[in-house]
């Protein structure tokens, strides 16, 4: 199993208050960058702030009212998606990947987790929604 989950902080106890929102500096380094488009993500898939290039580069898709954004509700869920993103395919392999190691990790971690998890899929398999 990957490191990411620790990397990304869930070996601590989650700060939401964060999600929406980078600090004032980190947005003027992003608006600094005018040779290239800038995101700053949170872990995993969490778009918090971009730079005007990467909201011009991807106007099609990505609404800057809409921060902070989740990538993979983006990548799934927008139509256009794959017309806009170059890399596409490889995208959503590395955002499935990473749901799925999540799911692992809740699940090696979590008991409260594994129940309701099973517990979800055996409704599924059931017909129950």
């Amino acid at each position: 199993m990957s490191t990411w989950p620790a990397a990304c902080g869930f070996d601590r106890k989650p700060r939401r208050s964060n999600l929406a929102r980078v600090r004032d500096s980190t947005q003027r380094v992003l608006d600094a960058m005018t040779g290239a488009p800038g995101l700053r993500a949170q872990c995993p898939h969490d778009a918090l702030a971009a730079n005007s290039l990467w909201f011009a580069l991807y106007t099609d898709v990505f609404d800057p009212d809409a921060l902070p954004l989740n990538l993979a509700h983006l990548l799934f869920l927008e139509p256009r998606a794959a017309d806009v993103f170059v890399d596409w395919q490889n995208d959503v392999d590395d955002a499935v990947a990473t749901l799925r190691e999540l799911v692992g990790e809740l699940s090696i971690r979590s008991e409260h987790f594994r129940v309701l998890w099973v517990r979800s899929l055996a409704q599924r398999a059931h017909g129950v929604k």
